[in-house]
């Protein structure tokens, strides 16, 4: 019986949070002030029965247990009025969603009618309301710079919240300030109100600086803000990304082609020895290709190939970008006066070939993915379900030892009753990402390097599947490798098998493979710190495999 009283009391305890915090998401004040008095006034009610004591608590004699007030000034009872506020600071304070958000922060991610005059309502009631912190440290002012909808909405809140105190510096779990926000929704307003109370435009979270989140979502007016009120134009994301060229990358042209005239620098080198100008003529973006070539940098880009010998010109050609094909082909023939020179409709007419070219091509190593998907490689000694029950049990038997042995650190042992578990049951998935593992920490306890291909050991004369407790070099990484795979193919969702196979890439220093792995599976669970930390290293070393450095 007590049991379902406690139960009930926490029902009704919950149907009260929503209801308050409801009121506060919907700007219904009225409603607000209504459940904030028959809370107070109950609550008050319920603690003076607890003590045996009349519920009216009018008299202004301390009629409570002796010493029962003694923290509050001088000793002495508080007034009924003082009483009632603090249980509606409580009520303020205390009552939060299942993401710790509170009143406040309802009020202030909401766009609603009446939503000011509630977080106003709440601030009087609890002036600190403004710093309080959901379960992703984000304070109310956070939340109020992402409102979108109403025009207007979110710069009166941020200047509400900024009145009362707010920090406008205050940043979440992520690094995520009130500014990113503004920056990525567009509201110049909100930049200014927090510019002008000296919130920094420097700080970069995970995808960057104020600047980079404006610059990605293509927001030019937030972009030109940010620009006069003084943001850093070339500071790199921690993918090394400065924001003009997450405006190129995300085709934001008007975004390039502001930052370009800003003065940001235009000169990176990315990968395949793409320039920003490249990019943007792959993309077919006129706007920012005509203001990379008011720049010398982005004008010698011009005639500069790329990894594989297409200058921007044809690279805009393939993609059948006419328009910017005119923009270039006057200043190449400026910049490259050796090459011959070749009029708008013969670039076009090269790049339609290249581009019919190119997708024969794909279509061709497709086909070819596609039978070497479906041929399982020669490590792998089985790839067919278990006969029966019984093997599939003993599988698993085998696969739960294996386990045992591989927590022990027994690898070897360990790769026995992985391997055995295989060939009971080539279709398990765990079993072949176990067994990846567990020839990753062999290999590196023999100090393994792929000193030769990886893909070496698949082929004629690999070793039997009955010598797996120490195949020779390189075939611990082959066979890793090839495991991985299998289990990546064997479940596509599988997270943990995207991070096996980015392991055993990276074991084989396929750094760019590995990367690629490990994206994938962030995009399956981009809440997987392992794969982050991957992802991130693969990058890393993959720079340092093609600079000699990491930076």
């Amino acid at each position: 019986m007590a049991s379902g009283t406690k139960a009930d009391s926490m029902s009704e305890t919950r149907k009260q949070v929503a209801t308050f915090l409801e009121a506060a998401q919907q700007g219904e004040l009225l409603d607000l002030n209504r459940f904030l008095e028959e809370f107070a006034s109950t609550q008050l009610t319920e603690e003076r029965a607890g003590f045996k004591l009349s519920a009216g608590d009018t008299s202004d004699d301390d009629d409570y247990p002796e010493g029962h007030f003694a923290a509050c000034p001088g000793g002495k009872k508080p007034t009924k009025e003082a009483r009632l506020l603090a249980y509606k600071l409580e009520a303020c304070r205390d009552f939060k969603d299942g993401n710790g958000r509170s009143a406040l922060h309802f009020a202030a991610s909401s766009n609603a009618e009446g939503v000011d005059a509630v977080a106003k309502r709440i601030l009087e009631l609890a002036p600190l309301a403004h710093a309080y912190r959901d379960d992703n440290e984000a304070t109310p002012i956070i939340l109020a710079a992402a409102v979108g909808g109403v025009v207007g909405c979110a710069a009166r809140m941020v200047g509400l919240l900024l009145e009362a105190g707010a920090d406008p510096a205050a940043a979440d779990k992520d690094g995520v300030q009130a500014a990113h926000h503004a920056a990525a929704i567009g509201h110049v307003d909100v930049l200014q109100l927090l510019r002008a109370k000296n919130a920094p435009l420097n700080v970069a979270s995970g995808a960057g600086t104020p600047l980079h989140w404006a610059s990605g979502e293509g927001q030019l007016l937030a972009v030109e803000a940010l620009v006069s009120l003084g943001a850093p134009l070339d500071a790199p994301n921690a993918q090394g990304l400065t924001p003009i060229l997450m405006a190129a990358a995300g085709g934001k042209g008007s975004c390039v082609a502001c930052l370009a005239r800003a003065g940001a620098d235009v000169g990176h080198l990315l990968g395949g020895g793409l320039t920003v100008l490249h990019v943007c003529a792959d993309l077919g973006l006129p706007d920012a290709v005509a203001a990379l070539l008011e720049t010398p940098i982005g004008r010698a880009a011009a005639a500069r190939p790329d990894a594989t010998g297409c200058l921007p010109v044809h690279l805009a050609a393939t993609a059948g970008h006419r328009s910017t094909v005119e923009l270039l082909q006057p200043v190449l023939a400026e910049t490259d006066p050796s090459s011959p020179p070749m009029s708008v409709d013969d670039l076009m007419a090269a790049g339609a070939q290249r581009a019919a070219e190119a997708e024969r091509d794909a279509a061709n190593a497709q086909a070819e993915e596609a039978a070497k998907a479906a041929a399982p490689s020669p490590l792998l000694e089985n790839t067919s379900p278990a006969n029966s029950e019984a093997d599939a049990k003993a599988a698993q038997a085998c696969k739960d030892s294996g386990n045992q042995k591989f927590v022990a650190k027994q690898f070897a042992e360990a790769l026995q009753d992985y391997t055995a578990a295989v060939r009971l049951d080539g279709t398990d998935p765990v079993f072949f990402s176990n067994r990846s593992a567990c020839y990753l920490e062999l290999a590196k306890q023999h100090g393994d390097k792929p000193s030769r291909p990886v893909a070496a050991a698949a082929g004629p004369g690999a070793n039997s599947g009955d010598d797996v407790a120490a195949p020779p070099l390189p075939d611990r990484l082959a066979r890793a490798l090839a495991d991985a795979e299998h289990c990546r193919r064997l479940k596509p969702d599988w997270s943990k098998g995207c991070f096996r196979l980015a392991a055993a890439r990276m074991a084989c220093e396929l750094y760019e493979d590995a990367a690629l792995a490990a994206f994938e599976g962030l995009k399956i669970d981009d809440t997987n710190a392992s794969l982050k930390k991957l992802m991130k290293e693969a990058v890393a070393k993959g720079r340092e495999a093609l600079h000699g450095s990491a930076k």
